[in-house]
Formats: structure tokens, sequence, C-alpha cells
């Protein structure tokens, strides 16, 4: 596992974006119980969890094993490595 380079510290812009988009979301409400991974500058990773006693785990679960199965699959496309990245005659 490669870290380009762990000096820069400018944020990530895209996921700024989306984690202040999911905070308006859990202040008004709509959104109840969070379940998370964060990506350190160091390449150290680290999860957690927020959940509301109103949300059905078993539901979130699913939900992180489809993100898990999406994010499997972006490897391998981003590797090369997946069957979805080759030319297939």
């Amino acid at each position: 596992m490669a870290v380009s380079d762990i000096t820069d510290n400018k944020p990530n812009e895209e996921a700024v974006k989306y984690v202040e988009g999911l905070l308006a979301q859990l202040k008004s409400g709509e959104v109840r119980s969070v379940i998370c991974v964060v990506g350190y500058n160091d390449n150290f990773s680290s999860h957690g969890w927020a959940l509301d006693s109103r949300t059905g785990r078993r539901e979130l679960l699913a939900g992180l094993v489809m993100a898990q199965h999406d994010f499997v699959v972006s490897i391998g496309l981003q590797e090369g490595s997946s069957v979805l990245s080759k030319n297939i005659d």
C-alpha cells in the first residue's frame, strides 16, 4: 500500500462537501444513524458508528455490506484487476 505524499495536508474538498451534506441531514433529523470509516493523512484508518434506537441494525448492516462490495469492485477497476476492467471479446 503506497502513500504518495503524507505531507500534503490540503483538505479533500469532495469529502468535505459530502460530510457537510450529511451533517445537514443529521441536524435536520433526516439521518438518524451513521457508520463510517475514515482514512487519515498517514494512511491510517479508523471506524466508528453512532446509532439511534429507531434505526434497524439489519438494514444498516445490509447497507454496510453493499458499501463493502462497491468499494471492493472499485479497487479492482482502479487497479485493472477486475473482470469489469478487461476487454472481453
